[in-house]
């Protein structure tokens, strides 16, 4: 009939602890975590590469637009310049002022993008890192 010391016949899991994983599985767990927060360490060099870039490259706007407007002031002062050839220089620097506009407007977006993506970078590692200090407990 049935004794309770008879074995059972099905094998119980090994688990290594309550979590369900087993000791292999938990240690392919394991690196699989810590690859990709390799994987994230990267990524936020390389967004920390970009940030500096397009705040570089936005100065650089910035620059080119301050002389573009120095440049209209000294034409307005110039008294001896023919007033058609006044008015041509003029436009040329008001439109690389409207270049420059467009140009920083570019770059803030690409800014605000990168600032995105390094939160997300950010929160994301911080959420494999603690998996993985709730894992190597």
């Amino acid at each position: 009939m049935n004794d309770p010391n008879d074995e059972p016949e099905y094998e119980t899991p090994i688990t290594g602890g309550t979590n369900g994983f087993g000791a292999e599985q938990k240690e392919e767990f394991l690196a699989d975590l810590r690859d990709r927060l390799s994987i994230i360490g990267s990524n936020l060099e390389n967004l920390a590469r970009n940030k500096i870039m397009y705040t570089s490259q936005r100065e650089g706007y910035e620059g080119d637009m301050e002389r573009a407007k120095q440049r209209i002031a000294a034409i307005d002062k110039e008294t001896v310049q023919d007033p058609n050839a006044r008015s041509d220089r003029i436009q040329l620097e008001e439109a690389k002022i409207k270049d420059a506009e467009a140009k920083i407007a570019r770059a803030d977006d690409k800014i605000r993008n990168n600032a995105r993506l390094i939160d997300a970078q950010n929160k994301m590692k911080a959420r494999l890192e603690k998996d993985l200090g709730d894992l190597t407990r």
